[in-house]
């Protein structure tokens, strides 16, 4: 009896300890973002839609069809494969792009707080380079 509650103990500690990792990796980029994800990553898609294309978002964390509609509308105007989705060229393009922004805005002695802090938060949950 002991044996068998120190092995589920050890399997609880073990799927926790699994939990964390998996969380801890969470505040990663996702390779893509598109119809299904949702979370903090989708937010930061859905305000930089908002901020960058006049999207009229609602931010929900929720990647629905007029977030991805957003993206697409996003991609056709920067000259990106329309798919809809958010991999490593999309993400570089709307962090290239909103770093540009911030970086106008301060230069020109204005900080843009919005996109400074979209900057901070987002950043490193979307994929791509900033080129």
């Amino acid at each position: 009896m002991k044996r068998r509650i120190a092995l589920r103990t050890a399997s609880i500690g073990a799927i926790a300890a699994a939990g964390v990792a998996l969380t801890a990796t969470a505040a990663f980029a996702a390779s893509q973002i598109g119809p299904g994800s949702s979370g903090q990553p989708v937010k930061c898609v859905q305000e930089a839609m908002n901020d960058l294309d006049s999207a009229g978002l609602s931010v929900d964390g929720s990647y629905g069809p007029l977030t991805s509609s957003a993206v697409e509308t996003y991609q056709s105007d920067h000259g990106l494969s329309v798919d809809g989705l958010v991999g490593p060229d999309t993400g570089g393009s709307i962090k290239t792009v909103i770093y540009n922004m911030v970086y106008t805005s301060e230069r020109d002695g204005h900080t843009d707080e919005t996109l400074a802090t979209w900057e901070t938060t987002c950043d490193s949950l979307l994929e791509g380079s900033i080129s």
